[in-house]
Formats: structure tokens, C-alpha cells, sequence
């Protein structure tokens, strides 16, 4: 058994002086599978479309831009949540080697970097965002035919910290009482790429900016799909949003808020609710109808669900009275009466998508003290998302197609690999010849081989 550690790399082992540990292996690292994002965000020609927005641009520092965003999303991508592990991570002569970049030691220069950046800076960062997307989708997704499915929502990101600009006291079910932001996400549904993110203070209401983010959304990628169709819950449930989707000529469905539906069940007689082909507990009916606020009616489905029976109703009827759970969804789409709830209850998948985004991405987990900084931050995030899914969604092995990041990183970007000089130049990165996956790491290659 192991003994007293009697130096820096000795053991005394049943009183022998054995030596365990020793420091001196050279260009090794235990992120080699790295190189598989590397190489598939090259397929992108990233580099093409970072110079094409960005050009030459040092902001503030003898760093490019590109380097300091390439040091920030393959460090998210080996499990970097803060800045400092970032910086101490992506600095391995083999990393830098693998990404081909120069890289700062200090979080300092990082910084430094996000605070000079103005709005029209920002501005660059979601056009990258937006550029990259769109390359994914004319290259790797044949959509143009196809009707895609945009799934929205909030979520709460705390904060903590003092003084940080617009991270406010607002509705926080997690830390009541506590500062934080109150970002919107729109995801695709069928890739879950995220089409469009914004950054908003904390006390910001869960559509607040939903309007423009709709019209936004649209403008850019009407012309990658033939229709869009977007599917909110109730916090998106208000005649402003539904009408900037009309006039945009798409299609939406929306879980309509707990105060309207007193009315709406009031202009819903009895015999207008059908039995569900699926359940015989459930019942739909389908209104026509204009609210007071607005301007003309909608379609209304309603959906009655009986949950059982209230027993103390004998006292007061002569039978027994059903209890019935209510959900009604406001939409302009044409569907089978039962299709309309299942194809709602899709949406299920964006909770999925921001606690995947939130927890193995770390957003909201690296902040300064500035809110544009961190609206840029928060732009990289989303870089660092869409290309993980890219990849995931390309290159990977089938049975892959649907795990999180945090399975991928264990399978295939925590592998130790050893680069390899011949001659005066580093070329050949070795992997372990005996590692468990390794026919699924030659599947990814030849994959990224194919493409051109």
C-alpha cells in the first residue's frame, strides 16, 4: 500500500522508495477530441466568415478578436465556467497547436477586450451568429421546402456579484429576491439550433421584445424555410404578438393565460365539445372568437380533460358533478381536432434545450461588471451551441444524434492524445490505440472527410 509521499514525485512503498509520478511527458493533452469540432467547424470556412464581418480587428489589444472568440467556445467546450479556467485550459501548446491560435494567459486581456467593445462591435458578434447558421442551414439542412417549427421562451439567469449593470430583482422562482437577468431564447425545433437569443434585465417581462424579435427572425431566414411556424406559451399569449405574426404571413399556436379562459369557456356550449379519438376523457371544441382587445376573432381550441368526480357534490345536485381541467391554445393552423394539444406538447423540447444550454454550456455563469460585455458573452454562448449541435448533428454516429454535451464530452472530446513532430513541424496527433471508442472516432473522421 502507499506510504508517506517522501517527494515531490516518490512514494515509500513497504519501505521502498518508488517513484510513481514524473513531469516531464511533452505535448500531450486530455482534450484531444477537439480536433473533431476543429475540423468540422472548418468545413464552415469559420475563419472566412469571422474575417468577412470582423476584417482585421484587434479591439483594444495585440489579440484578434478571432483568437479571444475561438479561446471562448472550444473552452466552454472542455468544461470551462469561468474565465480563469478558460484562459489556464486553452493554454496547452498542444491545444494552441490543435486550433492553430494565439491565446492570452491572463483574464485580464480578456476583459479588457469585452470593454472596449462598442455597439457596433456587438453588432458583429450576431451577425457571426446569424452568418453561421445560415451556412449550416444552405450546407448541412435541405429546408427550403419545409415548414420549420420556432419554439420560444425566457428563462432566469442569477446573478451574483454587486453593481452589475441591469441585472435587477425581478421574477425568480430559483432565488426569490435575487438579482438577475431574463434572457429570451427562440430555438428551431427539429435541429435545436437556436435561431435567435437576446440578453434583458431581470425584471423584464417573459415577451417583453418578442414583437421585434419575431419580425427579426423572420427577415433574415424567410428565405430558408417556406413557412415558420411558432409555437409560445402563455407568456407570449397577447393580441400585439399574434398580429406582427399574421402580418409576416406565419403560422402560431399559443397557450392562451389562465384570465381569459373564463371568457372563452362562457361562448362554449355543451354540445359543441367532441369526444377525442385518443382518450375518452377528453373532449375539444373549437370556437371562433374576439377578445375585447382586439380587432377581429380567432380560433380558439379547447381542451376539456375529465379528472374525476367531486364526491361533496351529492349534497348540492342530485348526481354527482365531473371535475374537468381546462387548456385552450389560440392558433391559425388547420389540424385534426386531437393534433392540435400533441403537436403543443412538442414544445416540451425548449425546456430541454435551455437547461442544456444553461447547465452544460454555462450560461450566466461568466459575467463582468458592463451589460454589453455580457450580452456579448452571451452571443458567444449561443456560437458555442449552434456549433456543438452542428457537429453533433452532422458528423456524429446515429445513436449519438441525441445525447447532451456532457455524454459527448466523456465519449469523444475527453480523450488523451499526444501530438506528434515530424521533421520541424507538429502533424500527427496520436490517440490511444486501444481506447474503447475508437471505431466510432474513425466513423467521425471519415465523415468530416466526406464533406467538402
Amino acid at each position: 500500500m502507499l506510504g508517506i509521499l517522501k517527494k515531490s514525485n516518490r512514494y515509500n512503498v513497504n519501505g521502498k522508495n518508488i517513484k510513481f509520478v514524473e513531469f516531464s511527458a511533452k505535448n500531450i493533452t486530455a482534450y484531444g477530441g477537439i480536433i473533431f469540432i476543429k475540423e468540422a467547424i472548418t468545413k464552415l470556412n469559420f475563419k472566412e466568415l469571422y474575417s468577412d464581418i470582423f476584417g482585421s480587428r484587434y479591439i483594444g489589444t495585440k489579440y484578434s478578436a478571432y483568437n479571444f472568440i475561438i479561446q471562448f467556445i472550444f473552452g466552454i467546450f472542455i468544461t470551462g465556467n469561468r474565465i480563469d479556467t478558460i484562459m489556464k485550459l486553452t493554454n496547452s501548446f498542444i491545444i494552441k497547436k490543435i486550433l492553430d491560435c494565439n491565446f492570452t494567459k491572463y483574464c485580464s486581456t480578456f476583459t479588457r477586450f469585452l470593454r472596449r467593445i462598442n455597439e457596433n462591435d456587438f453588432n458583429f458578434f450576431k451577425i457571426l451568429n446569424e452568418r453561421c447558421l445560415k451556412k449550416i442551414l444552405i450546407k448541412f439542412h435541405s429546408l427550403k421546402e419545409e415548414t420549420i417549427v420556432v419554439d420560444g421562451d425566457s428563462t432566469v439567469e442569477n446573478i451574483t456579484g454587486k453593481k452589475i449593470e441591469n441585472a435587477v430583482k425581478g421574477y425568480n422562482p430559483i432565488k426569490p429576491g435575487s438579482n438577475s437577468y431574463h434572457p429570451i431564447i427562440y430555438f428551431i425545433s427539429k435541429f435545436q439550433y437556436i435561431i435567435h437569443g437576446r440578453l434583458r434585465p431581470g425584471n423584464a417581462y417573459t415577451s417583453d421584445g418578442a414583437e421585434k424579435d419575431i419580425e427579426e427572425i423572420v427577415f433574415k431566414f424567410k428565405n430558408y424555410f417556406k413557412e415558420m411556424i411558432f409555437r409560445f406559451d402563455r407568456g407570449f399569449f397577447s393580441g400585439n404578438i399574434i398580429s406582427v405574426i399574421e402580418t409576416l404571413k406565419q403560422k402560431y399556436i399559443i397557450k392562451v393565460k389562465f384570465k381569459s379562459i373564463y371568457k372563452l369557456l362562457e361562448k362554449a356550449p355543451q354540445n359543441s365539445y367532441i369526444q377525442s379519438k385518443i382518450d375518452k376523457n377528453i373532449h375539444i371544441a373549437i370556437i371562433e372568437y374576439c377578445l375585447h382587445s382586439w380587432k377581429k376573432a380567432r380560433k380558439f381550441i379547447i381542451v376539456r380533460e375529465k379528472k374525476g368526480i367531486d364526491e361533496s357534490s351529492i349534497f348540492i345536485h342530485t348526481e354527482y358533478q365531473n371535475i374537468y381541467e381546462y387548456r385552450i391554445y389560440v392558433t391559425n393552423l388547420d389540424m385534426e381536432n386531437e393534433e392540435y394539444e400533441i403537436f403543443y406538447n412538442q414544445r416540451a423540447n425548449c425546456e430541454k434545450n435551455i437547461c442544456e444550454y444553461k447547465g452544460s454550456f454555462y450560461s450566466g455563469k461568466i459575467n463582468t461588471n458592463n451589460f454589453l460585455a455580457n450580452s456579448i458573452i452571451f452571443q458567444l454562448h449561443i456560437l458555442a451551441y449552434n456549433l456543438f449541435y452542428f457537429f453533433r448533428n452532422n458528423f456524429l454516429p446515429e445513436e449519438d444524434q441525441n445525447h447532451f454535451i456532457n455524454e459527448i464530452r466523456l465519449k469523444y472530446l475527453v480523450i488523451g492524445a499526444k501530438l506528434k513532430k515530424y521533421g520541424n513541424s507538429y502533424s500527427i496527433l496520436q490517440f490511444d490505440k486501444y481506447y474503447v471508442f475508437i471505431e466510432d472516432i474513425k466513423n467521425i473522421f471519415k465523415n468530416l472527410v466526406l464533406v467538402t
